[in-house]
């Protein structure tokens, strides 16, 4: 066998052996089925790409759940910006007034806005 046959050989060993307790691990910490699946194939493509860092077969999980976490971690954060995003109206999504009114105090269809020691304006 190459070298190349016998890396890929080892990856699809080390994906078959975790792929089920890597998705049970992401379906605990996500809201979505959906975002699961996706955590754990970022997860896998990172291990792809960082494969020859990849421990043993047998530490393989512990270091999997590793990156998992940072892939998980990097889903909350990216969620957060995207929720922002939505609740204040970028076109994407359509949030309840009490929404837009908690998240986006200068938006006018909250009716609210920021004080005006915070405005700055720009001037022709």
């Amino acid at each position: 066998m190459s070298s190349g046959t016998e890396h890929e050989e080892r990856f699809r060993r080390v994906y078959a052996v975790n792929f089920e307790a890597l998705l049970a691990y992401a379906m605990r910490r996500v809201e979505q089925p959906e975002d699961a699946a996706d955590v754990v194939a970022e997860t896998f493509l990172v291990a792809w790409r960082r494969s020859r860092e990849m421990p043993p077969e047998a530490e393989a999980r512990l270091w999997l759940h590793g990156v998992a976490r940072r892939v998980l971690a990097n889903h909350h954060r990216g969620g957060a910006r995207r929720g922002w995003a939505i609740g204040c109206g970028n076109g994407s999504g359509r949030p309840s007034p009490s929404t837009r009114a908690a998240r986006c105090p200068n938006d006018s269809a909250s009716g609210l806005r920021w004080p005006d020691s915070t405005r700055w304006t720009v001037r022709c």
